[in-house]
């Protein structure tokens, strides 16, 4: 499981911007922005949420008895969405920027 805290994803390239077609060249977070990043950490983070079955691990004998259930209950609902398992196994990941900003760009590593 990742540990706690922020993980800044790499642009792969900016799909779609409404207010400029120039700033679809820069690899930078703008309002109403689409971007396409690296999927590595986001996968990581989605499949810590999934059982670990699904994972192709198994929950440790020394486990908690409440975390084993949780997990059984996990078990039952858990299922991929479709779009992300696609967007997966090719390793790019659709995003969209929010509507509000609180500054007018963000530069990001990529």
């Amino acid at each position: 499981m990742l540990p706690q805290g922020t993980y800044h994803p790499r642009i792969t390239y900016n799909l779609y911007n409404a207010s400029n077609n120039e700033l679809v060249r820069t690899k930078k977070l703008f309002k109403n922005a689409i971007t396409v990043i690296d999927v590595a950490p986001f996968r990581r983070w989605y499949e810590s949420l999934l059982p670990e079955g699904k994972r192709g691990g198994c929950v440790g004998q020394e486990g908690l008895l409440d975390l084993l259930k949780k997990y059984a209950k996990r078990q039952k609902t858990a299922k991929m969405y479709p779009d992300l398992e696609v967007q997966f196994n090719a390793g790019r990941l659709r995003f969209q920027t929010w509507t509000e900003w609180p500054c007018r760009w963000l530069p990001a590593g990529g």
